[in-house]
């Protein structure tokens, strides 16, 4: 597997730029993400969370710069007739970077058990306790969530401008280089 860096970053509340206009990063007239109205993590279900994240003391956030290039280079050397189209859209399909990342918050929570008494994590991509367990998510179904104190909301869904965020910070992405592509998420402690 390609060699993924982390990135952890323990910033201030003031730090997280807010912004509800980036829910239209998940519907608008060119692209409508297939969670939008599926997912009770995803909006128009989820909430703005600027008013709850206010009461934590910590935040930490953890990122992911995954090599994008090797991992296309390493895919093609095992499956030489794969497009690069094919490998990114299984490698985004297939949530490997989510993944990862969600890896990178868990151990970081995991290293930290004990030293704080309340918790709560933002995800990278969409909530997956429930296709994790071959469940669909229950919101199409009108029914509630089977986890509610464990649903997985991701920063966009939960109103925070990831990108804005970062610069923010003075962290230089360069989001429009194919060679790599990122992915966040936000760990909140009191």
């Amino acid at each position: 597997m390609v060699k993924l860096d982390e990135i952890i970053l323990q910033i201030k509340y003031e730090d997280i730029v807010f912004d509800r206009n980036v829910y239209s990063y998940c519907k608008n007239q060119n692209f409508t993400c297939p969670n939008y109205d599926h997912s009770w993590a995803c909006p128009p279900a989820s909430p703005f969370l600027k008013e709850r994240l206010s009461e934590f003391q910590q935040f930490f956030l953890i990122g992911i710069k995954f090599d994008l290039e090797n991992y296309i280079k390493e895919i093609q050397k095992k499956y030489p007739r794969r497009s690069r189209e094919i490998i990114i859209n299984k490698l985004y399909r297939n949530g490997i970077i989510e993944k990862e990342l969600n890896g990178t918050i868990e151990k970081f929570l995991d290293e930290r058990r004990g030293q704080f008494e309340d918790s709560f994590a933002l995800w990278g991509g969409n909530c997956s306790l429930c296709t994790d367990e071959g469940k669909k998510c229950t919101y199409d179904e009108k029914e509630p969530c089977r986890f509610p104190d464990k649903i997985r909301y991701g920063l966009s869904a939960a109103g925070i401008n990831t990108v804005e965020t970062v610069k923010h910070l003075g962290i230089d992405l360069n989001w429009t280089n194919d060679k790599f592509t990122y992915r966040f998420g936000l760990i909140c402690l009191n």
